[in-house]
């Protein structure tokens, strides 16, 4: 038990590098970050990736220690000396067995391709071994990691969870300011943490137990928000001798708002909900009531979108009969220039509101087809 509790304390070692650090937006579904990558010391890592395109796959993987340095265990036997190139034709799958000589090392593996054409696209998975001489004793299958801004995890036993965390912006020059919550099973919140990571090369790796010395907790839940830059993680339990990851992935913001359209004539209220999945946001926005009458049933629609830095842009579809937007069908756009996930509130006068009717049947003949109204919009954080 000794042994395996080392190791899970090397993997938590892990730092996971900023997609940025490459002058690159990070795309899903064509690049991958996996920050659960060890080798040597009774551990191999096994990175199975397909490419579903017409076309091939091409691209760069690159190897990090924990410190950031390059990396140079042993790619299907063939020693990595921090980097490689990645060639799968279409519709193949590859394996990568990661290997080094002697004791556990840990690192991060990163593929990168720099093409954005949508004939061929990366999806993987990586599974890591722990062998006891031939027989293997254990494994661990991790997904790939995305950037947070707010994630939770949700458990049975305090004392069982180890948590790390690396800053997502690869300057070194911006801080991540963290707050780590810990609720327990009736959502009392026991005890709070603020960390600061800075840059890439910024990262803790710690049992909760650690983090929260002092706090004993059967049952519950652990939120980690950032006020301003977004950070990659993963959590793992450790459990009679026996570990699992816990993958991190984005939670929701809910928010009540406000739109205002002096030109169209309309001020609507109603809440929405917002969480991150890399740069691509997702999220409900339903609105509850019309110059200052609550409609009879309110109306959700899906909001999708991108956050780059602190550049919010979302947009949604509302099906013709809509009483929001006066009956035809329309497409809305929200712009917050100005937008982070820890603001408690947002009120900018850039935000701007702008809906354009798309439906050419127009009864009461007041829009024409393809007219456009722009607005203002705020926002207030309700958890």
């Amino acid at each position: 038990m000794r042994i395996k509790m080392i190791l899970v304390l090397a993997l938590l070692g892990l730092l996971v590098i900023s997609t940025s650090m490459f002058g690159q937006t990070f795309w899903t579904h064509k690049d991958l970050v996996f920050g659960q990558v060890a080798a040597g010391g009774g551990y191999e890592t096994v990175l199975n990736v397909t490419n579903r395109g017409s076309a091939a796959y091409t691209g760069t993987m690159y190897l990090f220690t924990g410190n950031g340095d390059a990396w140079t265990p042993f790619v299907n036997g063939v020693l990595a000396n921090g980097t490689m190139n990645v060639s799968i034709p279409p519709g193949v799958t590859q394996s990568f067995h990661i290997t080094v000589n002697g004791g556990v090392q840990a690192g991060t593996v990163f593929i990168f391709t720099g093409s954005t054409a949508n004939n061929n696209f990366l999806e993987g998975n990586l599974t890591y071994f722990i062998r006891s001489g031939s027989t293997i004793t254990d494994s661990v299958g991790v997904p790939p990691s995305n950037e947070l801004y707010l994630s939770t995890v949700a458990f049975e036993d305090f004392s069982t969870i180890a948590l790390a965390l690396n800053n997502g912006d690869a300057t070194q020059s911006h801080i991540a300011h963290l707050t780590l919550r810990l609720f327990n099973e009736s959502n009392a919140n026991v005890a709070t943490k603020t960390l600061d990571l800075c840059g890439h090369a910024c990262h803790m790796a710690q049992f909760l137990s650690e983090i929260f010395s002092g706090t004993s907790l059967g049952r519950g839940r652990l939120e980690i928000s950032t006020a301003d830059y977004p950070v990659y993680g993963t959590a793992l339990t450790f459990v009679n001798n026996q570990f699992s990851s816990l993958p991190l992935g984005g939670s929701p913001r809910a928010y009540t708002f406000t739109t205002n359209t002096p030109a169209f004539g309309i001020t609507t209220t109603g809440d929405a909900s917002l969480w991150v999945d890399g740069i691509y946001v997702r999220g409900y926005v339903r609105f509850t009531s019309l110059n200052g009458s609550s409609l009879t049933t309110p109306e959700t629609y899906f909001l999708g979108g991108r956050l780059i830095g602190t550049a919010l842009r979302v947009s949604f579809y509302a099906d013709g009969g809509n009483q929001v937007f006066g009956g035809p069908a329309a497409n809305a756009y929200i712009r917050i220039p100005n937008f982070t996930f820890g603001a408690n509130s947002l009120n900018d006068a850039n935000n701007i509101f702008v809906v354009t009717w798309v439906d050419p049947a127009f009864p009461s003949g007041t829009f024409a087809y393809g007219t456009t109204r722009t607005g203002t919009m705020t926002m207030t954080r309700t958890n």
